[in-house]
């Protein structure tokens, strides 16, 4: 399986002891995704015939992220009943779980109106960070006007604004 170094999926898995079937990363055929339970992520990766869809590790990602060369877009894992690491280094494959079921909660996100904004991660992060909260509450008019942000918590005078990203002559799929 290989995967761009970009993608840093193991972020999206679950640190819950109690919930280990959210604690790995599942890599089909052409995607690899990650939930916690709040966020969820899928990205696209390229497998041969050797890689077996199923469980891939967070170690096994950022160990193969580490050793794999520095001028290097992307990193390979091989997935044929273990987790084979780019120098050689085996893992066993987590537990089978059943894999969870996005495609449905996908579809039904895309089935409203909707309108479609760009916002910068870096920038929503200081704004957070400026607001001193974690949870925030985003406020969308259209899709070029300044987005209203509140913390979900605290002072309701505590109040910020952040410029949506200019998405008319970007390709937005």
């Amino acid at each position: 399986m290989q995967i761009d170094k970009r993608y840093k999926i193991e972020r999206a898995v679950s640190t819950d002891s109690n919930r280990e079937s959210l604690q790995n990363v599942f890599v089909s055929k052409r995607h690899a995704l990650a939930t916690d339970g709040r966020i969820l992520a899928i990205v696209p990766v390229t497998t041969d015939g050797e890689d077996e869809p199923g469980w891939m590790s967070p170690d096994a990602l950022k160990h193969a992220r580490k050793v794999s060369g520095k001028g290097l877009d992307s990193i390979r894992i091989g997935l044929n009943g273990a987790q084979i690491l780019p120098d050689g280094t085996t893992m066993q494959r987590p537990e089978k779980h059943n894999p969870p079921r996005v495609f449905n909660l996908l579809r039904k996100a895309h089935q409203g109106k909707y309108y479609k904004i760009g916002i910068n991660a870096a920038y929503l992060k200081n704004l957070a960070d400026s607001l001193g909260s974690e949870e925030l509450v985003l406020m969308c008019g259209q899709p070029t006007e300044a987005v209203l942000v509140k913390p979900l918590k605290g002072d309701p005078g505590t109040v910020g604004l952040i410029m949506p990203i200019q998405l008319k002559h970007r390709k937005v799929q």
